[in-house]
């Protein structure tokens, strides 16, 4: 029994792993790609549908920027005060959550 364990579990793990790259969405695929911040963002909407939903500066001065399309594709950016852009992540799924107005008044 223990070989068969020792059999299998690779070839089950070599499996999902290839399963997993292959339905990854197409952009992740370009993760760590840069180029001058228009040319990323124009092939992120001519590829992917995808528009800019959120953005924020870090301590540094870069852009971060997220893209999402309609089908739920998600982009996330970094683009330096130079105006080069990178993508640091991409996914499927996104899910935006709303938040409720906050209540003005004293502070407790």
């Amino acid at each position: 029994m223990n070989r068969l364990y020792k059999f299998v579990v690779p070839i089950v793990l070599a499996a999902l792993t290839i399963a997993m790259q292959a339905h990854a969405p197409a952009a992740a695929q370009g993760i760590g790609r840069c180029g001058l911040r228009a040319g990323v963002v124009a092939g992120l909407e001519r590829r992917y549908q995808e528009e800019q939903t959120a953005l924020g500066l870090t301590a540094k001065g870069n852009l971060i920027e997220v893209f999402v399309s309609p089908s739920g594709s998600w982009t996330i950016i970094q683009t330096s005060p130079q105006g080069m852009s990178c993508i640091m992540a991409a996914g499927s799924r996104w899910a935006q959550r709303t938040w409720p107005p906050r209540e003005e008044g004293p502070a407790a």
